[in-house]
């Protein structure tokens, strides 16, 4: 690479991250309402500002800034009818919300109290344009049931621009009065914002005595979850937000570490849950659905990775340690990229019941893939993240599949898909495809038939939502009259 084109490639990228913060494509955000309003007979001491100034949650979240998925995952409500809306239960009653200006927004996340006969059972969502429900002027988001508890569930619709929402209340669980905690809302994603996908283990195994037939197969065959999945292909975040476990026995693992039926049984702390992917896969992240039985629940868990399905043989990996709510609701936890077959989970909190009870759990494939390499001498390039692209680090990619004793190779990095993946079998290259847009070209190291790249990310934070794509080209004089193959693509967006 010459001295006046590398400089051109350094200038170009300067200008993906930084000049391109213009125009951001931000990650979906935490939306938070500016004022609350209710038609139901309400308490002085639980007014409607409650829904939305954060009183009662275990942690605060910046409106426009804070990821929701994440947010929402990790906090649940503090349980207090003093950080919370209390008003008389009516049917047909409305709680108002003000976004303070038109924003474009595509899912509530509701959270309630602890005791479900207070809970919001039923409702309905409605759009408007001023603060008045009922003269002609709201457009309905849908109706949905589920239990609001202290969790809280994330409850999607079809992307709308609007200042007020109503939520118009049907039912509650049989309760005098209705409890909400708190309300905050989703930022519409761009549609060329990827997704992170889900992912389903292909096995599982236990160092606990499972007992009654229920086995740890349940906790990666979706039998308990309220809707399946497609592995590899469904939202991770939204899935995880909107899916609950239906606390049944029959499709739960039920297990402890003695064997014994209660009053007797034990669970130790250090059992291992060990999950096989059925592959290497690049993951960052886990989800679990728990049991609502406080005293039974995985409240406290750390991850390993690792190449094969022993624990003990000195091969893992630790991704982190974590805490979890003993609750049906679906939660999320994340970690640094890493591309591993088998995920180790091994318990380090529980409440002494005689049995550890876990519904199911599943894994986020890291970035987003898109298409496929195609082969050469080295069989097909395959380009995964081996770090998360965050402000102020060096976000690494790595390669696998490259020619052997081959020196040379780019990657170019854009900042949009091509509409239709470019063809360069037109070029010499059958079966290769361009999947993105070229802002910037620069070589990559390799060593054999494997590669890295560094990409320094500013720690600017106007970069941050910022999405971009990146796709490798390996110099294979062998496998095409072209000279080159391509790699798969990935998307990633700056956090």
């Amino acid at each position: 690479m010459n001295t006046s084109f590398r400089s051109f490639a350094i200038t170009s990228y300067r200008c993906a991250v930084l000049c391109l913060a213009a125009t951001p494509l931000a990650a979906q955000q935490m939306i938070q309402p500016v004022a609350a309003s209710t038609d139901m007979p309400g308490f002085a001491s639980s007014p409607p500002s409650r829904l939305f100034d954060q009183s009662g949650l275990l942690a605060n979240y910046v409106d426009g800034a804070t990821d929701f998925a994440e947010f929402v995952a990790a906090t649940p409500h503090r349980n207090s009818n003093g950080d919370s809306l209390v008003t008389r239960f009516v049917a047909g009653g409305t709680i108002t919300l003000d976004l303070g200006a038109a924003r474009t927004v595509d899912a509530v996340h509701l959270w309630g109290l602890q005791t479900a006969a207070t809970q919001l059972m039923e409702f309905s969502l409605f759009a408007d344009d001023d603060a008045v429900f009922g003269n002609g002027t709201s457009a309905s988001l849908g109706s949905f049931t589920g239990g609001v508890g202290q969790a809280g569930r994330t409850f999607p619709f079809t992307a709308v621009t609007t200042r007020f929402v109503h939520i118009e209340v049907l039912a509650n669980g049989g309760d005098a009065v209705v409890k909400v905690g708190e309300a905050a809302f989703r930022r519409a994603a761009p549609t060329d914002v990827p997704q992170r996908t889900i992912l389903q283990p292909a096995a599982a195994s236990t160092s606990l005595r499972q007992l009654f037939g229920f086995v740890v197969g349940h906790v990666f065959d979706q039998s308990g979850l309220t809707a399946p999945y497609q592995s590899g292909q469904t939202d991770f975040a939204s899935y995880v937000t909107s899916t609950a476990h239906a606390n049944s026995n029959a499709a739960s693992l039920l297990a402890n570490s003695n064997g014994q039926n209660q009053p007797h049984g034990v669970v130790d702390l250090g059992e291992t849950i060990t999950l096989d992917l059925g592959g290497a896969q690049d993951i960052d992240g886990f989800a679990l659905w728990n049991t609502r039985v406080g005293s039974e629940a995985l409240v406290g868990f750390a991850l390993f990775a690792d190449d094969d399905g022993d624990f003990d043989n000195g091969t893992r990996r630790p991704l982190g340690e974590f805490r979890a709510l003993a609750s049906q609701a679906g939660q999320a936890f994340g970690f640094r990229p890493v591309s591993t077959r088998f995920v180790h989970v091994v318990v380090t909190g529980h409440l002494g019941g005689n049995f550890l009870r876990l519904g199911e759990v599943a894994f986020r494939l890291a970035g987003q893939t898109i298409g496929a390499g195609c082969p050469g001498s080295g069989g097909v390039p395959i380009l995964v993240a081996s770090t998360a692209p965050e402000l102020n680090s060096t976000f690494v990619t790595s390669l696998r599949g490259l020619a052997p004793g081959v020196g040379s190779g780019f990657v170019m990095i854009g900042n949009a898909k091509e509409p239709v993946p470019v063809d360069l079998g037109l070029f010499g290259a059958p079966g290769c495809l361009l999947f993105l847009n070229n802002l910037v070209v620069q070589q990559f190291a390799r060593s054999g038939g494997a590669g890295t790249f560094n990409l320094p990310i500013p720690a600017d934070p106007n970069v941050a939502g910022i999405t971009l794509f990146e796709q490798a080209f390996d110099l294979d004089p062998a496998a095409n009259r072209l000279g080159f193959t391509t790699s798969n693509a990935l998307a990633f967006t700056i956090r």
